[in-house]
C-alpha cells in the first residue's frame, strides 16, 4: 500500500473582455509563472493583449471590476474591460469547469475554448505549443 500526496494545480486567471468585438482574451497563468499580481503583472498582461490582440486602438477607456472588500493587489481574478462595464464571458467558463475534468492547463485551455458557442472566449497562455514565452511581465 502507497502514500499518495495530492497537489491541487493551481492556475491564475486574467480576462481582458473587448466588447467592441465582443470577445474576452483569458490569460491562463500556472502558479510557477506567476511573478506578483500586483500593477506591474497588470500592465503587463494588458501591454501583451494590444500587442498580440488589439486592433490599433489610440485610446483606452479601462474599468476594473473585482470583489469588494478584498485586496486589489492581491485577487486571484482581475477583469479589465475595454469601454464596457460587464462581466464579461468568466461566468459561461465557471458552468463549464464545474462540469469538467481538468487536470492539466491543456485541459483548462480547452474548457475556456469551449465555454461559449461563437468562440468568444479565447485562451492565450504564457508559453506557445513551442515552449516559446509569447507573454512577458515588465516591471
Amino acid at each position: 500500500m502507497g502514500i499518495f500526496i495530492l497537489n491541487l494545480y493551481k492556475v491564475h486567471l486574467f480576462g481582458i473582455y473587448d466588447d467592441a468585438l465582443p470577445c474576452q482574451v483569458n490569460y491562463l497563468i500556472k502558479e510557477s509563472e506567476l511573478v506578483g499580481k500586483g500593477a506591474d503583472t497588470v500592465i503587463s498582461l494588458v501591454h501583451n493583449y494590444f500587442e498580440l490582440h488589439g486592433s490599433g486602438e489610440k485610446r483606452l477607456v479601462i474599468h476594473a471590476d473585482n470583489c469588494s472588500g478584498q485586496n486589489k493587489n492581491n485577487a486571484d481574478l482581475f477583469l479589465v474591460i475595454l469601454n464596457l462595464a460587464l462581466m464579461g464571458f468568466f461566468g459561461l467558463i465557471k458552468l463549464l469547469l464545474r462540469k469538467s475534468e481538468v487536470d492539466n492547463l491543456d485541459d483548462l485551455v480547452k474548457v475556456v475554448q469551449n465555454s461559449t458557442s461563437g468562440g468568444f472566449n479565447i485562451a492565450q497562455t504564457i508559453f506557445d505549443n513551442n515552449e516559446k514565452q509569447v507573454v512577458h511581465f515588465y516591471e
